[in-house]
């Protein structure tokens, strides 16, 4: 069989199962291009390896690795390969990515910059605008695209619940709020004036001119308010500076901390964490659990009152 049609067929089959494979796609499409009009059962381990290093840095070949080893055991299972041709061996990952953890100090640097950097005569966001989108991924943990897309039919003030379409991984979810950041919101879109109360399909954040805000323009902006404030990674992960995705990952960290602090049982709740996050599996979830200082702390703290009860009870 062709490689692009069996390729075709693999990425069919993924989306069908529920995965935008939108990253996924693109590689292996990307390595289809490289080997050409070949049979999948003709490709030798040689040219996966001289793909791999054609293809860009070494930091890439992981994502790479990892998209052609499923497709290849794809293809094994469907009887087109008998073996797989990866190379046995690739670089080792230099360091492992640790997402930042926002302080409460630091959201609140970054809440009060929101003026200095909207105050500048070229920014077509309102400060009010960037300060409540950054209210509402703390607030939430919502992917950033979740929020964009969002339009006030999607948000029930009156019942504190955001209804999150079209995710990750096409499935709707129900978010709840806060009754503050509820409050927040309303206040908000009470002040907006023009499309958005005329027309409830148009996105609930908008830039001055009334047009749906991008990722890559919040990105942009981000980064400077960032810049602007001092909010900056210094440990030896600095070439990883501080994202607007890392709101959701602090906002994961904190839930747990709050969770130890008031002596629920985590591991119980770790999976309605995961639904609320759109999470799929709960294993997607503990990725975003980086193990901080506090979370050390209270985790030691929930040990130690175990301990303390054996001993008791031994006695």
């Amino acid at each position: 069989m062709k490689l692009i049609e069996l390729m075709n067929a693999y990425i069919t089959f993924r989306q069908s199962l529920g995965a935008k494979f939108t990253t996924e796609r693109y590689l292996l499409l990307s390595f289809c291009n490289a080997m050409g009009d070949v049979q999948v059962s003709e490709i030798t381990s040689e040219q996966v390896l001289a793909y791999f290093k054609s293809s860009g840095p070494s930091k890439h070949w992981h994502r790479r690795y990892y998209a052609l080893n499923v497709f290849f055991r794809y293809a094994i299972s469907r009887g087109h390969l008998s073996t797989c041709p990866l190379p046995l061996t690739f670089p080792k990952r230099k360091d492992t990515f640790v997402p930042y953890i926002y302080s409460f100090d630091e959201v609140r640097l970054l809440l009060a910059g929101t003026k200095d950097v909207c105050s500048k005569t070229n920014c077509i966001l309102e400060t009010d605008t960037l300060r409540t989108i950054l209210l509402l991924l703390w607030g939430t943990g919502l992917r950033l695209s979740e929020a964009l897309n969002l339009t006030p039919a999607d948000i029930d003030l009156d019942s504190d619940l955001i209804v999150v379409k079209d995710t990750k991984f096409f499935k709707t979810r129900l978010v709840p709020m806060d009754p503050r950041l509820t409050k927040v919101l309303s206040e908000y879109f009470t002040r907006q004036t023009g499309p958005k109360k005329a027309n409830d399909q148009s996105t609930f954040f908008s830039t001055k001119l009334g047009n749906p805000i991008s990722v890559d323009l919040m990105d942009r902006y981000f980064r400077s308010l960032c810049k602007q404030v001092g909010v900056v990674r210094t440990d030896t992960l600095n070439h990883y500076q501080p994202r607007l995705h890392d709101l959701r990952h602090t906002f994961a960290v904190s839930r747990i901390v709050f969770w130890y602090e008031n002596g629920a049982n985590v591991q119980r709740l770790l999976p309605h964490l995961s639904t609320y996050l759109g999470h799929r599996h709960l294993a997607h979830t503990q990725r975003y659990l980086t193990v901080t200082p506090e979370v050390l702390r209270q985790a030691c703290n929930r040990f130690e009152k175990y301990a303390l009860e054996v001993e008791y009870e031994k006695h």
